[in-house]
């Protein structure tokens, strides 16, 4: 059964409290029995958001950047459209911590500009995921590759490469800029290109899963089927299916994914990014694939979305 639409907004702020205690969530996908670790504590720090508002003050969850760095000088981080984060994993048993990030947001320099303020180093970072192709949240992948100085694993949907335009209700066109294999390869990237569900660390070559692992730390969704009759991804957008001179609708922007996180005592953390596949299919649509992947009711789990709104938030902390 549908969600209606003015619900939306709600549903994407509403955390659904089903108190639960696993060590693992089990997932049971393509017959390979897979694990999803619960991690102790995750935090996320906003380096490209669609606003910024100095004055709100921070609280139990947010800690928000400080506005005077001394007497004369202030802090002004850059508020542009799109989204980019770090997502911080660490353990209450060990100083060890995995650093991912999460986009790179809509221009070449923004997304540098506010980790440094942040004191980010992008050396830090083990693997860049993308939510999808669209420029507001994969444009700064460069700026960014060429201040990591290693190769770096970047997980993303095949379709992110897609040579997509708007085409406008006045007939006009407008071509949408587009990721360069060989740029970022030359950059250090290494691409992992995958459609379906996947996990951090990444999969070994041989593509095999020990029931035993408990490494999975992250869920990467991959592709999420589009059942609804309500979310209607983005009707303007087309792609070349020969050359520039052939479009084609590609309106449902497939290479959407996101992120699922097992949190202890809390249960599961989904990032999105745009979340073009709607936030409601992720999280509470009965039929959702995410629910599907999961040995667990809907009424067994506790869901927290958090949406690219952050409000200026530097972390976010559960």
């Amino acid at each position: 059964m549908g969600i209606p639409l003015d619900l939306l907004s709600t549903l994407s702020r509403t955390k659904l409290i089903q108190h639960r205690q696993t060590k693992f969530i089990i997932i049971d996908q393509n017959d390979s029995s897979m694990l999803l670790r619960e991690i102790d504590k995750m935090s996320l720090t906003i380096l490209t958001d669609n606003y910024s508002d100095m004055l709100l003050p921070s609280s139990s969850s947010a800690v928000r950047a400080r506005i005077l760095m001394n007497e004369t000088s202030y802090l002004f981080p850059i508020a542009e459209h799109g989204f980019s984060a770090t997502i911080k994993i660490c353990y209450n048993d060990s100083s060890k911590k995995n650093i991912l990030l999460f986009d790179t947001g809509v221009s070449e320099n923004g997304v540098i500009y506010n980790a440094e303020l942040f004191g980010i180093d992008f050396r830090t970072i083990e693997a860049i995921i993308l939510s999808h192709g669209h420029m507001d949240h994969c444009r700064g992948l460069v700026s960014v590759l060429k201040r990591m100085l290693k190769p770096t694993d970047i997980i993303v949907h095949p379709d992110a490469f897609l040579k997509r335009w708007v085409v406008f209700p006045d007939g006009k066109k407008q071509k949408m800029p587009t990721l360069d294999e060989s740029e970022l390869r030359n950059y250090g990237a290494i691409l992992h290109k995958v459609k379906d569900a996947s996990f951090f660390p990444l999969i070994n070559e041989t593509k095999s899963y020990d029931k035993n692992q408990d490494h999975h730390l992250l869920m990467i969704t991959g592709q999420i089927p589009r059942e609804t009759s309500f979310e209607k991804g983005f009707p303007p957008q087309y792609k070349e299916e020969d050359n520039e001179k052939r479009l084609v609708p590609d309106p449902l922007v497939s290479d959407d994914q996101a992120l699922v996180a097992n949190i202890k005592y809390k249960g599961l953390v989904i990032i999105t990014g745009c979340g073009h596949a709607g936030i409601v299919y992720y999280c509470v649509v009965h039929n959702s694939p995410i629910l599907n992947l999961f040995s667990y009711k809907p009424s067994t789990l506790f869901w927290i979305v958090i949406i690219s709104t952050s409000e200026n938030i530097r972390y976010i902390q559960y």
